[in-house]
């Protein structure tokens, strides 16, 4: 990753979401209550009264990670730093009346070297910098006065908000191993000397995780407010590698719609619960005719390809594509531990028929396919038809 800046570090999915959070009516009213509740608020009395506040005689090698990072925040208020009793590795941004307020737990500043905590320090700042101290969203979801679908955006935003504050982060501390550290002790409760943790095969927690999560299909992730951890480190990686930009983001996008509510009128391709039976299908359906031939095919495949297939290997066909991606198909089909519901089903089938209407009028050899399909999914030949006629 190339020298960035906060501000071009920051996920354009989030800045997104916390726009939509703003201009909300209803959610503004919140917020305008919760900035009365805020103005009223005894943080810094009771960090004062309970923490301790760093300075470069009580904590030199403390003070001086503060010191260093505001400066690279361009914050434009007083930073306060505090360290509180509590052994798990925690962290915490707020906003007093005339001061920043940034706590660090003893179990950070003990488990963590110096550039560790810096990644940790840089993550909270980030939240500062990115304007994520103006949605209280643990705040507004818990006070009950917003309706589900509110509810839903703000919790999105906050897990977005978490992406944005990594960055923030790996920017500051300047290192992917370094933040892999962090979290893996963070994680882990593990303090081991010398420990040097490889980023890329603990981001590889995160495809076991999406296998465990897709084939029970929960889709209860939306009411978390932070993102499971190797998705964030995942999306790290993303962004180590590709910089600031749409290539980073919009895999960051594709991780997180696990974790968000999915309507019923959602799109079938944005949604990752179904895109193992999508991907295989359509790759099924399309090499009816001996090969995916138009680049909307080829385009759609890799859209939906998940992180175990090879899209452009799988799209050039060849003998023996097909009976693959059926196979594929049926094997994501036993591997799902909870029935598809009628809404899934009738998104995935239309998905698929999508598919097949893509390089024109649907061929005989793309509606067997289709029909053998649904019968891998408990669908009548006849159902299929009535779907394709339509």
């Amino acid at each position: 990753m190339k020298p960035t800046s906060l501000h071009e570090a920051r996920f354009s999915g989030e800045r997104s979401l916390h726009e939509q959070v703003l201009s909300d009516e209803v959610v503004k009213r919140e917020l305008h209550r919760a900035e009365i509740l805020r103005q009223r608020s005894a943080t810094r009395a009771r960090l004062l009264s309970e923490a301790v506040r760093v300075n470069v005689r009580l904590l030199p090698n403390v003070a001086q990670s503060f010191a260093r990072l505001s400066r690279h925040a361009e914050l434009g208020k007083e930073l306060e730093a505090y360290v509180f009793a509590e052994p798990q590795i925690n962290a915490f941004v707020a906003e007093g009346r005339s001061h920043l307020l940034v706590g660090v737990s003893s179990g950070a500043v003990s488990a963590l070297s110096s550039e560790e905590l810096e990644f940790v320090i840089g993550h909270e700042l980030g939240h500062a910098v990115y304007g994520h101290l103006d949605v209280p969203a643990n705040h507004l979801v818990a006070n009950g006065n917003l309706d589900l679908e509110r509810a839903q955006l703000v919790l999105s935003f906050q897990r977005a908000a978490e992406v944005s504050a990594d960055r923030a982060g790996l920017v500051c501390c300047g290192s992917l191993e370094v933040a892999a550290n962090a979290i893996f002790k963070t994680l882990s409760g593990l303090t081991i000397p010398g420990l040097k943790v490889d980023p890329v095969e603990l981001a590889q927690q995160w495809e076991h995780l999406v296998d465990e999560v897709v084939d029970v299909g929960r889709r209860d992730q939306w009411q978390l407010s932070h993102p499971f951890p190797p998705l964030r480190l995942r999306a790290l990686l993303s962004f180590w590698r590709h910089g600031p930009g749409p290539a980073a983001d919009d895999e960051v996008r594709r991780l997180l719609a696990l974790m968000d509510a999915q309507p019923a009128q959602k799109a079938d391709a944005d949604d990752p619960f179904l895109a193992r039976f999508l991907f295989w299908g359509s790759l099924y359906v399309a090499l009816a005719g001996g090969k995916a031939t138009t680049p909307e095919q080829r385009a759609r495949l890799a859209a939906l390809a998940p992180a175990s297939a090879d899209a452009a290997e799988a799209v050039r066909g060849g003998a023996g594509a097909a009976e693959l991606a059926l196979q594929r198909f049926q094997e994501a089909r036993r591997a799902r531990r909870t029935k598809l519901s009628a809404a899934e089903l009738h998104r995935l089938v239309g998905g698929l028929i999508g598919m097949a209407r893509q390089d024109g009028p649907i061929l005989e050899g793309e509606v067997l396919r289709l029909r053998k399909l649904g019968g891998e999914l408990g669908i009548a030949p006849a159902a299929v038809d009535m779907m394709i006629a339509k």
